[in-house]
């Protein structure tokens, strides 16, 4: 409320409401149903991102999103490049006079890249109340048994005891730079007791005759400009123990620290490249190879 006065020293109270509109995407998750209310003539946008959905989206071939009108009437835009998709410049929409509005996201022979944001807005042509639900199908490749990978961040380590020989871990590790960088990536056993071998994967499970990314040394390095490398998913580390058969004989057990880590080469063919900040009273972990760094 605003009071205006005059010159005759009069006032007068005026009441103003002010309508913003926010067009910065609000990230949802997939496993969630949202409800919102939309007003006339307003676009609602959101951001399914797979930085938000880690465990679903790079591993789905298809999704279908559903907005259920309540009350009132809303249309449903969806696109994969514009961050705030409209009746103009949409991939997909819908806009029915029914109170359900579905558009259905496929990926059929490459043209949809689900490792990348999809973007997709609520219209109000009236008034609404509406449910938005999402429904996917899981690629062919993907593998329940990824959801048990226990997460690394980077420059990080995760203290272990295996039991005994018939025990294994799963490890994952998101990288968060983007493609630009030649960062290595480094997964590193520190074995306390007994030996192990791991070997890993790119947004997959890891086989041990599948793979060529095993340690050596206990240490895997997958370097920038490797053929291995990437920066949009997750690697997946499988560790299991390394024993002979007169082991079974006695209960032995596993303990090592698991590191996982990333950085930049000092040099690369005698060129100065980049250097890691490093901070006074923080621990840092770092890797060489007389061949690369």
């Amino acid at each position: 409320m605003i009071v205006v006065k005059n010159q005759h020293g009069g006032g007068r109270s005026v009441s103003l409401m002010v309508n913003a509109e926010f067009n910065d995407p609000g990230d949802v998750l997939l496993h969630k149903d949202y409800q919102n209310v939309i007003q006339q003539g307003q676009y609602v946008p959101y951001e399914i991102n797979p930085s938000a959905n880690p465990k679903i989206q790079p591993y789905i071939n298809k999704l279908k999103i559903t907005l259920h009108s309540l009350l009132g009437d809303a249309d449903l835009f969806a696109s994969h490049t514009q961050p705030n998709p409209t009746n103009d410049n949409c991939d997909w929409k819908s806009r029915l006079i029914e109170p359900i509005d579905q558009v259905v996201i496929e990926n059929l022979g490459g043209q949809v890249n689900f490792d990348r944001p999809i973007y997709f807005s609520v219209y109000g042509n009236s008034y609404s109340e509406v449910k938005i639900v999402f429904e996917y199908t899981y690629a062919p490749y993907y593998d329940a048994e990824l959801d048990k990978a226990v997460a690394i961040a980077d420059n990080s380590s995760i203290y272990t005891n295996i039991p005994d020989e018939y025990g294994e871990r799963l490890y994952s590790f998101t990288p968060w730079w983007s493609g630009k960088e030649n960062r290595t990536a480094i997964f590193l056993a520190d074995v306390l007791v007994n030996k192990v071998f791991f070997y890993s994967r790119w947004n997959a499970y890891p086989k041990h005759f599948y793979t060529s990314k095993h340690d050596f040394n206990d240490t895997i390095a997958i370097y920038g400009n490797d053929e291995g490398n990437h920066h949009n998913g997750t690697y997946y580390v499988r560790l299991r123990p390394d024993f002979a058969l007169y082991d079974l004989l006695s209960a032995r057990q596993y303990i090592y620290n698991m590191f996982a880590f990333s950085q930049t080469p000092a040099t690369w063919e005698t060129k100065e490249l980049a250097y890691e900040n490093m901070e006074l009273g923080e621990t840092y972990v770092g890797f060489a190879n007389q061949s690369r760094y």
